[in-house]
């Protein structure tokens, strides 16, 4: 898996970051209200592009071959690469400098809620010259459910002064899932176990009228991978029912020394009025509510 990764190279004039971010719409940073000496952050055009920047990704899979742009505060760039097998993932992180004074004092933080993610933040570099690009790397473990996303905290010091900018990863307990295919008779016998008390979530959603069946499909098995199931009896003319299964990959350790997988199974009915009910179904009672939180929220 990735249980050791090499060094991450320093990042070159081929790393895309022209492609990635295209005209940068934040040229000049903005200086910090009341003086240079306040620690800024994000303003609230940077974080409506960064929040952008993440749904694009997450509507990916979270797993990004090409680096996609992640932050951009006007003084640093970051795009991220993502990569996942089983309960690990790597996150090679790119930056680059782009304003006339140098970048000091660079050090990243990763948030982590609920203890979500073991983690290991390799050294990155502690400062950029203008123009200048580095990487480094952050290996990930999923240790739990979680329906909250990670973020990291890029803190440095430029020409005018302390920053402090975070932006979420696109990283979801779903990023961990692997894929069931299965037939609908064993979907259903695998349901129909899952009734013990907390073993089930329930969800109702009002979406649009008629509900874009193919969008949120697609949704269920690339954002939060789950395995389509066909199911055995087709719905009411205009209405849809989606299915999915999946198991969750941890990095946390049973009594018997193996590491936790949790099987998820969803169900999504659409009736052409646009309401729709969310039923998630887990082994475990700790991931169901999340998994139920994390795609309806998606």
């Amino acid at each position: 898996a990735f249980a050791t990764a090499p060094q991450a190279p320093a990042a070159s004039a081929a790393d895309g970051f022209a492609s990635a971010f295209g005209a940068n719409p934040f040229d000049t940073p903005a200086a910090a209200p009341g003086g240079a000496s306040a620690e800024r952050g994000l303003t609230p055009a940077q974080e409506q592009q960064a929040s952008a920047w993440y749904r694009a990704a997450v509507l990916r899979g979270g797993e990004t071959p090409d680096a996609l742009p992640l932050m951009d505060d006007g003084t640093l760039q970051v795009v991220l690469k993502c990569e996942f097998r089983g309960s690990q993932g790597r996150l090679t992180v790119q930056y680059r400098n782009v304003a006339p004074s140098a970048v000091t004092n660079l050090r990243v933080e990763l948030e982590n809620p609920e203890s979500f993610l073991r983690y290991e933040i390799q050294a990155g570099p502690p400062g950029l010259a203008p123009g200048a690009s580095a990487a480094q790397q952050i290996m990930v473990e999923c240790m739990r459910p979680c329906a909250e996303s990670p973020a990291l905290v890029f803190c440095y010091t430029d020409g005018l002064g302390a920053v402090r900018a975070r932006a979420r990863l696109p990283v979801l307990m779903a990023s961990f899932n692997e894929p069931l295919t299965m037939s609908a008779a064993d979907y259903e016998t695998r349901w129909a176990a899952l009734v013990q008390p907390g073993q089930e979530v329930i969800e109702h959603l009002t979406l649009a009228a008629p509900p874009d069946a193919a969008r949120l499909g697609a949704v269920l098995s690339t954002a939060m991978r789950f395995g389509a199931v066909a199911p055995a009896q087709p719905p009411f003319p205009g209405d849809a029912l989606l299915l999915g299964a999946a198991t969750l990959r941890t990095g946390s350790l049973a009594s018997n020394g193996e590491k936790i997988n949790v099987g998820c199974l969803v169900k999504l009915e659409l009736a052409s009025s646009g309401a729709g009910r969310l039923t998630v179904r887990a082994l475990l009672p700790a991931a169901a509510r999340p998994a139920a939180a994390l795609i309806k929220h998606h």
